[in-house]
């Protein structure tokens, strides 16, 4: 991670293409090797899907490899209402994506994709004259164990192609409108109530928001970060609810991504006043 440099984002938390343009001038000024460009569709804390398409031109200006991290969200790309985050994609030349996150099916089920085939050969090249044949006629394009960090694994992909195969791609899409659409209302909900914040303007089916109750009004970033921890983690304890922390903008966060496609409004509606329980007993103590 000390190889790692983080750009600069806009004001929507996604990477700003002209931060990243300076970034890179800067580097290769110093004389750094940049190995690569990494953006997020989405990123983890909120959610936010970086501009592909204009850091892809950033990153062909300046003949550097874009690796996108659509971990979480590549399956909006089933979406005829969502597909337009990933716009730019196919100019990354490697993706990642998790069908586990939003194509539910069960972990661990993750795929990349590169935009130049043979570049699946020369990253993770196996060489083992025990187990490979090379002039075996066409072996090289069905045996993936010429290609994996594990050599041998089991058939992840199998659960993906069992869900695709008998109810078709539709179910994808079904699911990522569904999900985004509760983030939407989740984020109209906390926009209503005078005693919640949300933090960012969902794109999908991640809401960043804090608890903040009148008495609370006036503390401190230290406070209010301590408390948002301590009612999340009596909500866990509570088994009512499963939610996690994030950090935002220096300071702790309550973070939902709503997965289940079966969750209603009130079901975020007693989330809600679950928190004002916890925390209206964490202020009477």
């Amino acid at each position: 991670t000390q190889q790692v440099i983080k750009s600069k984002l806009d004001t929507k938390h996604r990477l700003d293409p002209q931060q990243l343009d300076q970034l890179l001038h800067q580097l290769k000024a110093e004389g750094e090797t940049i190995m690569a460009v990494v953006a997020c569709s989405c990123a983890t804390p909120v959610g936010a899907f970086d501009p592909l398409e204009e850091i892809a031109a950033v990153c062909q200006e300046h003949q550097v490899w874009l690796h996108v991290d659509a971990a979480h969200g590549g399956a909006a790309i089933f979406s005829k209402q969502h597909r337009h985050l990933l716009k730019g994609i196919e100019k990354a030349d490697s993706v990642i994506c998790d069908a586990h996150k939003m194509m539910f099916v069960p972990a661990l089920c993750a795929f990349v994709f590169y935009r130049n085939k043979d570049h699946r050969f020369e990253t993770f090249q196996q060489s083992a004259p025990y187990l490979f044949d090379p002039s075996a006629p066409g072996m090289a394009e069905i045996d993936s164990g010429l290609r994996t960090i594990e050599c041998t694994k089991r058939a992840v992909a199998l659960g993906l192609w069992g869900l695709w195969s008998l109810l078709g791609e539709q179910i994808f899409a079904d699911m990522v409108d569904v999900t985004f659409e509760l983030g939407q209302i989740l984020h109209q909900k906390l926009s209503s109530a005078p005693d919640f914040v949300p933090l960012h303007q969902p794109e999908c089916n991640i809401v960043a928001f804090r608890h903040i109750p009148e008495p609370l009004r006036a503390a401190s970033k230290a406070e209010l970060g301590s408390f948002q921890r301590e009612i999340r983690r009596r909500l866990i304890e509570s088994g009512r609810f499963y939610i996690v922390q994030t950090e935002f903008e220096g300071y702790a966060a309550l973070r939902v991504a709503i997965m289940n496609p079966t969750t209603t409004p009130e079901d975020l509606d007693q989330l809600l006043e679950t928190l004002r329980e916890l925390g209206t007993e964490l202020l009477s103590e």
